[in-house]
């Protein structure tokens, strides 16, 4: 049987487990690996939530912060991101004078099962004001290249979630209030990727009493030290209702194979 299938068949009865074994007002008792491991389960249990997004790049000495948020229902395969791109102006060099419409603009995505809806100005295919593109959302890894749109973790915060089960070491961090909410802190380390990959970054990991995650943080550095990117994305709101509706079909044009030519 293939690991892939045994963390499958294995993802319900972590979640058991954690919540045998989790007191009502206390951290869970279980390892610390099966506690985030079973993270990722608790979340889509929940269905439903809102998330906020701050993504910092740079050095000490010059570093840009873009914020974004927007909502997910993993029950109807439905997220979506409003990303403040102001950051980007000051991280060419060009600052507001000399780039106004990137510093006042925002990149939004709505994903809808199977299609993945994209209005940004990094875009510059000819839309009609105010227009979105859409994608199917299989083919999105090859529109992000071509197009220099964030991954797929800063459309939908699920694929960061999914990579929980990988996880092969976890470290207790400490205690951590979270939006108000007690949590226990892991640090997590990636399964050790074959000889000579490069290295995959750290990712913290903020999970509440009830199991859910709270807040993921990661970071990367580039080799030497230098600029690193840091991604920080709180998850909240699980459980409540959300609106996430696709745009008006009449505001929509498909794109074709070649990105940025109209199918």
């Amino acid at each position: 049987m293939s690991g892939s299938v045994v963390r499958v068949l294995a993802a319900p009865l972590l979640l058991v487990l954690a919540a045998c074994s989790r007191g009502v007002d206390g951290p869970s008792a279980i390892s610390p690996i099966a506690e985030v491991r079973a993270a990722r389960v608790a979340a889509v249990d929940a269905a439903t939530g809102r998330w906020e997004v701050t993504i910092t790049i740079g050095d000490a000495g010059d570093e840009v912060t873009m914020h974004g948020g927007g909502a997910f229902d993993s029950s109807a395969g439905r997220t979506s991101l409003s990303l403040d791109l102001s950051g980007l102006a000051a991280l060419a060099g060009g600052g507001e004078a000399r780039a106004p419409e990137l510093a006042a603009a925002t990149f939004e995505v709505i994903v809808v099962a199977d299609v993945t809806y994209v209005r940004s100005p990094l875009l510059d295919l000819g839309t009609a004001d105010g227009g979105w593109w859409s994608v199917p959302s299989a083919d999105l890894g090859g529109f992000e290249s071509a197009a220099g749109l964030p991954p797929e973790g800063l459309i939908n915060p699920q694929q960061w979630l999914d990579g929980l089960p990988a996880v092969g070491e976890v470290a207790v961090v400490g205690r951590e209030l979270i939006r108000g909410v007690p949590t226990t802190r892991y640090r997590v380390v990636a399964d050790p990727s074959p000889a000579g990959a490069p290295d995959q970054g750290a990712m913290d990991v903020w999970i509440d009493d009830h199991g859910l995650p709270r807040r993921l943080e990661m970071t990367e550095v580039e080799a030497g030290g230098g600029a690193q990117a840091r991604i920080v994305v709180d998850l909240f709101d699980y459980g409540e209702p959300v609106n996430i509706s696709a745009p008006q079909p009449e505001d929509v044009t498909p794109l074709g194979a070649g990105w940025g030519r109209p199918g």
